[in-house]
């Protein structure tokens, strides 16, 4: 099995881990920056060191301290300064990243006092945007400059020794409320960042297999269906198939086959065999492209998800809306693959999110299609499992023998009706 990696992936220039083991104290604050088993909840934050920088040595110069509403905490530091950690709220992350902070900053002067509450941050690749509640409106009062590493696949932000500077009209207000001579314009502080936005795997509750750890996926997308000419739409189309008998008898040994969203597993009364196969509600197309029906085409969109739980040995599989597509050599069956796998070294379970690909080939030269009453039937198709399915089902992980689920390997064949006419 390929090696996971947590999430939160520390950068060999972040300085966090410093400022962490200088500063404990932030794991009393609900949360700390480790990643916990299932990420169910948001964590980590920020820590924002004040008093650096020209404006910040001014306003110290000036008598004003640095305090912390909790439960964000303070720890003092030499010369006036002081580290303010708050931990993350909620956080979400995109192309740019929005985090939410738990408490606030003051800065204060003998009895006067600035609060900055309902800390957010806006980050992007280089600028950061602090607001916060400034007059009971949350607005705008500072900038951060200095890098951001956001991964939208994986849902963390991280920033190292960002400049802090108060901006808009945080300044013109620290003046005013503290009585300062001068304004705090310019770098007051620097700002560090470490965030795992919440995540939790979408099928937890049926399958009970949590994530630890997000990866995007990387297999090449599937090919669209043909353009059909002169099609024929219809519904009442379902898909059956079995997917893999072995498979189907593995799971229902020691785990469970669920059906979601209109997708159906075909039991048979016990003590009978494992479920026969699986039916997808479906809508479809079909066009008939000559006198005979040799080259007719159709595509049949099926709808739902049938997933594979295997809790006991750490792995599920989900297969979501599979389309066939009957197209002469082309023919194949499309289907969205979402996988969550234990690295059985490590303990680590990692999801990898919905993939929409060729998911196996369908052979249909050697089968005749059969006319009905309006309507035309492909009966016991190969399929073959592609490249990229095999990839997908991820069950050659770590395995240090031979592995049926390779490229080309012989899935149940499968058995397409499409009606004709509307």
């Amino acid at each position: 099995m390929s090696p996971n990696f947590p999430l939160l992936r520390k950068s060999s220039r972040n300085p966090m881990v410093a400022v962490l083991a200088a500063f404990g104290a932030l794991a009393l604050i609900t949360g700390s920056f480790a990643t916990s088993a299932g990420a169910v909840e948001t964590s980590g934050g920020s820590v924002v060191t004040l008093g650096t920088g020209k404006a910040g040595q001014k306003l110290i110069r000036q008598g004003v301290r640095f305090k912390a509403t909790a439960p964000a905490t303070r720890k003092k530091l030499s010369k006036g300064k002081a580290r303010i950690a708050a931990s993350a709220n909620d956080a979400r992350v995109g192309d740019a990243a929005t985090v939410s902070l738990r408490g606030g900053l003051v800065l204060k002067r003998g009895k006067r006092q600035l609060k900055l509450r309902g800390l957010v941050l806006k980050s992007g690749a280089n600028q950061t945007t602090v607001k916060a509640k400034l007059g009971g409106k949350q607005t705008t009062i500072g900038k951060v400059n200095g890098s951001s590493l956001i991964s939208a696949d994986a849902g963390t932000v991280e920033m190292s020794g960002g400049k802090f500077s108060l901006a808009g009209k945080a300044i013109n207000k620290t003046k005013q409320k503290l009585r300062l001579k001068k304004s705090p314009k310019g770098v007051i502080g620097k700002m560090d960042v470490e965030v795992q936005a919440a995540f939790e795997d979408p099928y937890l509750a049926e399958c009970g297999l949590a994530a630890d750890t997000k990866t995007a996926g990387t297999l090449p997308a599937a090919t669209p269906p043909p353009s059909l000419s002169g099609a024929v739409s219809t519904n009442g189309n379902p898909v059956n198939w079995g997917v893999k008998l072995s498979l189907r008898g593995y799971i229902a040994g020691v785990g469970k086959i669920v059906g979601l969203d209109g997708a159906v597993v075909n039991e048979l009364p016990f003590p009978g065999p494992p479920p026969t196969g699986f039916t997808w509600p479906d809508e479809a197309e079909y066009a008939a492209n000559g006198p005979g029906a040799g080259d007719d085409q159709a595509v049949l969109n099926g709808s739902g998800s049938i997933l594979f739980c295997n809790e006991p040995h750490g792995f599920r599989i989900v297969l979501s809306d599979p389309t066939v597509v009957i197209d002469g050599a082309n023919s194949r069956l499309i289907a969205d693959v979402d996988t969550n796998t234990t690295d059985l070294g490590t303990g680590i379970s990692d999801w990898i999110p919905a993939q929409r690909i060729d998911f196996a080939t369908l052979d249909t030269s050697a089968v005749a299609p059969a006319a009905g009453a309006g309507t035309l039937t492909w009966t016991e198709v190969p399929t073959r499992l592609t490249a990229a399915g095999a990839e997908s089902l991820r069950l050659c992980e770590g395995n240090p023998g031979p592995c049926t689920y390779v490229e080309g390997a012989e899935f149940d064949p499968i058995t397409v009706t499409v009606k004709t006419a509307g």
